[in-house]
């Protein structure tokens, strides 16, 4: 929906703020301009409605509310990230305990090995655990007096509410217990703490906030439909590795024309289950066969009907069943928020309406109230007429519950006002067109005269580039492309001092790519400035960085071609829709990291002899692979990522088993992180995103729609408007929606 031009609206001022005055009366009822307030509040949540819609309230109890929410948004929830990336900056438990206070010291200092060798750590600053225990018993303490003021609060809401403000309070409680035992363990008695329940505690925590909790749900409600899989899956596996087991584990003296054992990957059963589990992972594939397919051709297919069986049937069934029941349960979500909305707008609509509308006046005084609620945003009193003509489709004045249901719609979109003109208020009519035409190859405006000066800047860039690349001997010296490219930030200083000549700096920032250009050409150009001063010394390596933020420069190049511009929206729509699909994934990364490094933290280090038995290297340490370890929590979070984006890795696999006191503990956490990680979590990921791609890809005429609202606009009395849709409710309509899918009955908001 986009903003169509409007006509200026008269308001009166004290209109606006008669809500607030309204609710000074604390022990009074809730005026029906509240109560609707509150009741659009849980529309655009898509909460269940209220039975009495909140009649029994008093201006106390919303005040109360109001509270809770600004708590949970503006306290709660930023300290639960701060929470969260502090674990990237706490000594890891395995290292010695050291003093609490010492700012100075490195990882290799507060984390020595065994042999004193070298040993791969993040890089990453630790906080001293002085610090870091400060901040987290902050954490906490702010935590449970939130949760418990919520809980132990005699105005009540939901009954579902209070069981997850409960649940919060006992993992608070929790986190507060092992903060005090770690304490102190570690700080009074001095001993080396090398487990803490911390870490997992704080993902169960942020997996019970309502951006991530319908996940976990999702998940919970798709386990018995992947287990069926599963269990074919990993049943097939064992059986198999059971019969070849039983045909190879007595043939060690047979060798193939390698030299090779026949049987190699197969001289006992559980030999046998890590060659076969391998194999379905693909990885390695077709090493596993080649000892005894080198002897015996026929071998080959006993393993191409294991490989169709797992790979091309099981594992391809494990990604539509995964999905399948994901997007079950999440469609079932979606239909219950859009139904809910739809009987909480229906049930305001019919608090406020008179004669089958409502006026502007009642408007007014509903965004008056929803203004204090971080639930929607807040509104300016100059920009309020334009979402009511924006929801007044028909400009009859008023709008009819046909045109309410679009309130949540509406109220998703930041609209506002911006001069038209920018620094020259007279500008000529000419030199305005110049500056505001569109860009187009052919045309004689200021887009398009910058558009070949990309071109001619970017043939320079890619001559500059080979010449690096290739080491080859020019005329041109690192001093000549450098003066070249100080030329060109004249040029696009130019084109910027010229746009804020006729464009407003609000109506120009409003637009991304004009923040890109901008901020590129001004760091470009005060660098280039620097590097002309001939008493400041800019290094080679500096220079190289700000080279790359050059070629970003030229990306708007590229943004000239329509279907290149369609594309890069949907992939930032999509990203801004799968906030819970991208939770999901880092959740399931931090808790095997965290796991990964009381386990296997200080194991990986150059003098450990079991990454060489025999001094013979594991491909692990050959292949430079000890980088990836779990020494601290940045390097793990990295190794994860690297198994989740290639599925399975036998290094790593044979690595940690041989350096843990316990294997079976790598064997376990190893199988788990691919089924959990890569079988469940990253394919419901992979397959969401697909979905809604497609679903973003045939919106083309909505996002159209969208994209032009975004650019905004129509002259208004010497002002534009501008709109910026905030909202994913377009492209969950289209992936889990069916016509029909949404409506609410009319009676059901009768209470």
């Amino acid at each position: 929906m986009a903003p169509k031009e409007t006509e200026m609206t008269a308001l009166n001022p004290d209109l606006f703020n008669s809500a607030v005055d309204s609710s000074k009366d604390r022990g009074g009822k809730v005026t029906k301009h509240q109560q609707a307030a509150w009741v659009i509040e849980d529309a655009m949540r898509g909460m269940a409605p209220m039975k009495d819609l909140y009649a029994s309230k008093t201006n106390d109890d919303r005040s109360k509310y109001i509270h809770h929410l600004l708590v949970e948004v503006y306290l709660y929830e930023p300290l639960l990230w701060i929470y969260m990336v502090l674990t990237l900056f706490e000594v890891p438990l395995w290292c010695k305990n050291g003093s609490w206070w010492a700012l100075s010291q490195s990882a290799a200092e507060m984390c020595p090995t065994p042999d004193g060798s070298h040993a791969y750590f993040s890089k990453l600053p630790y906080l001293p655990k002085a610090y870091a225990s400060i901040i987290e018993l902050v954490c906490i303490t702010v935590f449970l007096s939130t949760i418990s003021y919520k809980v132990l609060s005699p105005f009540k809401i939901r009954k579902s509410q209070e069981k997850v403000e409960k649940l919060r309070l006992v993992i608070c409680g929790l986190l507060a217990a092992d903060f005090a035992l770690f304490f102190f363990f570690n700080h009074i008695c001095d001993v080396n703490v090398s487990f803490r329940l911390s870490y997992f505690l704080r993902v169960a925590l942020l997996f019970t906030s309502d951006a991530f909790r319908p996940a976990c749900i999702n998940i919970y409600n798709m386990i018995h439909e992947f287990l069926n899989v599963a269990v074919l899956l990993f049943g097939t596996v064992l059986f198999v590795a059971w019969v070849a087991a039983m045909a190879l584990d007595d043939m060690d003296d047979v060798t193939n024309h390698a030299d090779q054992p026949i049987n190699e990957g197969f001289e006992d059963f559980s030999s046998s289950i890590y060659t076969l589990f391998e194999a379905s992972t693909t990885q390695n594939f077709p090493n596993q066969m080649l000892p005894t397919f080198i002897k015996y051709r026929w071998c080959f297919f006993p393993f191409m009907f294991f490989m169709v069986l797992t790979v091309m049937i099981f594992l391809n069934l494990v990604l539509a069943v995964v999905y399948n029941a994901y997007s079950d349960s999440m469609t079932n979500q979606k239909k219950t928020y859009f139904k809910n909305r739809n009987k909480n707008i229906m049930a305001a609509f019919k608090l406020l309406e008179n004669n089958g509308e409502i006026k502007f006046e009642d408007f007014v005084r509903i965004v008056s109230c929803l203004n204090r609620s971080p639930v929607v945003k807040s509104v300016t009193e100059k920009d309020l007429d334009l979402y009511w003509h924006q929801l007044d489709a028909d400009n009859s004045g008023a709008v009819d519950k046909g045109e309410f249901y679009d309130l949540c719609d509406i109220m998703q979109y930041c609209l506002q006002r911006a001069p038209v003109g920018g620094w020259m208020q007279d500008a000529s009519p000419a030199f305005n067109e110049w500056v505001r035409g569109p860009a187009a190859f052919g045309a004689t405006n200021l887009d398009s005269l910058i558009n070949y000066v990309l071109v001619v800047n970017s043939v320079l860039v890619l001559m500059e580039s080979f010449q690096d690349l290739g080491d080859f001997q020019t005329p041109m010296s690192d001093n000549a492309w450098a003066t070249i490219e100080f030329m060109f930030s004249f040029v696009y200083m130019g084109e910027l001092g010229c746009k804020l000549c006729c464009i407003s700096w609000k109506e120009y920032w409003a637009d991304a790519g004009n923040r890109m250009d901008c901020s590129a050409t001004l760091i470009l150009f005060a660098v280039g400035v620097l590097w002309a001063d001939p008493t400041i010394y800019i290094s080679d390596e500096t220079m190289r960085y700000f080279t790359i933020l050059r070629l970003l420069r030229l990306v708007r190049l590229l943004a000239q071609v329509e279907r290149f511009a369609f594309i890069c929206t949907c992939i930032w729509k999509m990203m801004m829709a799968s906030k819970e699909a991208i939770g999901l994934l880092f959740g399931i990364l931090y808790v095997y990291a965290t796991m990964g490094v009381m386990l296997f933290g200080g194991l990986i280090y150059d003098g450990n002899e079991a990454l060489s038995p025999d001094g013979e290297d594991l491909d692990y340490r050959d292949s430079n692979y000890e980088i990836l370890n779990f020494n601290d929590f940045g390097l793990g979070m990295v190794s994860l990522f690297v198994n989740l984006v290639t599925a399975f890795v036998p290094e790593f696999y044979e690595a940690f088993c041989a350096v843990s006191d316990f294997p079976w503990l790598a064997v376990v956490f190893w199988v788990s992180f691919y089924v959990v990680g890569v079988m469940v979590v990253f394919n419901v990921f992979a397959s969401f995103i697909i979905d809604l791609f497609l679903a973003v890809y045939e919106q083309g005429s909505i996002e159209e729609i969208e994209t032009e609202a975004e650019q905004a606009a129509e002259a208004l009395e010497g002002y534009v408007t501008l709109g910026k849709f905030k909202g994913s409710d377009a492209m969950y309509k289209e992936m889990f929606l069916e016509d029909g899918d949404e409506d609410g009955d009319d009676e059901a908001a009768d209470y």
